[in-house]
């Protein structure tokens, strides 16, 4: 066979053996490569695998930012049940005291009328049946102060034609009939009467009772007609 290739190719019988030995090598090589494929690093020994790993290399610039992705479909569940109610807290602490405040106009409420300051109003009394044994009627007269005192003041009626001599009570006949409000020292409660009956009777006008929240006078009518009246005014002045 050989001498048959030899003759027909012209070659030596080196040439022919070089030949032959390159045939095996490259079926022997094939063979060897299907037999022994590296399918995983599991098959290469970690010693070896370390050697054939690289260095890493720099980090690459970071690519565009992908877009927003698409709302979630939520949806809002049911409402829960009411809560049971808790109980009562403890009370807390007491407050502070708050700062006293401003002085009422013209004084605070429920308050005592101050020292020196003086308050007035009228009165004003109307003649009843007369009794026919003293021909005489007898009516009492309430006064009221609007701010009570600290003290009881001392009551002082004025005669008719009173002219400012009484120091307690200094207001003048002219004084009031112009309009001027009527006085009284501190202490004192000054009456001073307008009307006396003009039928020629008499009145007598006299203080009954005193307290702090008003007095009351009584009013006596003598050998008047029934329906005749006295008025005047007073003012009050605290201790």
């Amino acid at each position: 066979m050989f001498s048959a290739l030899r003759s027909r190719l012209h070659m030596s019988p080196t040439t022919v053996i070089a030949t032959l030995a390159l045939v095996f090598a490259m079926t022997g090589g094939a063979y060897a490569a299907k037999k022994y494929l590296i399918t995983s690093t599991k098959q290469i020994s970690p010693s070896v695998l370390k050697s054939l790993q690289g260095k890493a290399g720099t980090a690459g610039p970071a690519g565009p930012a992908g877009p927003a992705g698409a709302s979630g479909a939520g949806f809002q569940g049911p409402q829960g049940p009411a809560g049971a109610t808790g109980g009562t807290g403890k009370e807390g602490p007491a407050g502070k005291e708050g700062t006293p405040g401003k002085e009422g106009s013209p004084w605070t409420a429920g308050g005592k009328l101050p020292s020196k300051k003086t308050e007035t109003g009228s009165f004003s009394a109307v003649a009843g049946p007369f009794s026919a044994n003293t021909n005489s009627s007898n009516v009492v007269v309430p006064i009221s102060f609007t701010v009570p005192l600290a003290t009881v003041p001392q009551a002082k009626v004025e005669p008719e034609a009173y002219n400012g001599s009484n120091p307690e009570c200094p207001s003048t006949t002219e004084e009031l009939e112009e309009g001027t409000v009527a006085k009284a020292a501190p202490g004192f409660l000054c009456v001073y009467p307008f009307f006396v009956p003009e039928t020629g009777g008499e009145h007598e006008l006299k203080p009954l009772a005193q307290t702090v929240n008003g007095t009351v006078l009584l009013a006596k009518f003598i050998e008047s007609l029934a329906g005749e009246a006295t008025w005047g005014v007073w003012a009050v002045t605290a201790e």
